[in-house]
């Protein structure tokens, strides 16, 4: 399948799985720069390579139980989002990519009553993982 991320680059549902452990941090939602979303796009129709591995993400929501699991770990990253299927048809798919860092400044971190937002953090994609993208059934 060729994976195109639509006009909205808000990813949902994002799981973080720590690759060497065994901590799971849930995350609301992701919103990737455009040339992040085309660097996905081209891990996933070839390999992770130098100049498509770094990801910058304009904004992460997490609620503040999750924040407190984040760590300095490698994970597997699995979300969901919409594939631009052409025409103005999409479809739901979940993206995985198994093995990257999360990185950012405590600068770029808002904490409001429950939630937390983190802006400006980079994600560095690892040639060491499986990464695929799965078109979601209806159910």
């Amino acid at each position: 399948m060729i994976f195109r991320f639509t006009k909205q680059l808000r990813c949902m549902d994002v799981k973080l799985v720590q690759l060497m452990g065994d901590t799971v941090v849930f995350i609301e939602s992701i919103v990737f720069r455009k040339q992040s979303a085309r660097n996905i796009e081209d891990i996933l129709l070839s390999s992770v390579r130098g100049d498509n591995q770094e990801l910058i993400i304009d904004e992460i929501n997490i609620s503040k139980d999750n924040f407190k699991n984040l760590g300095d770990y490698h994970y597997k990253i699995s979300f969901i989002t919409l594939n631009d299927l052409g025409g103005n048809v999409v479809s739901a798919v979940e993206i995985v990519l198994g093995n990257v860092d999360l990185r950012f400044k405590y600068d770029n971190v808002k904490f409001d009553e429950n939630d937390v937002t983190i802006s400006l953090a980079h994600m560095m994609v690892f040639p060491a993982g499986t990464n695929t993208v799965k078109e979601l059934e209806d159910e």
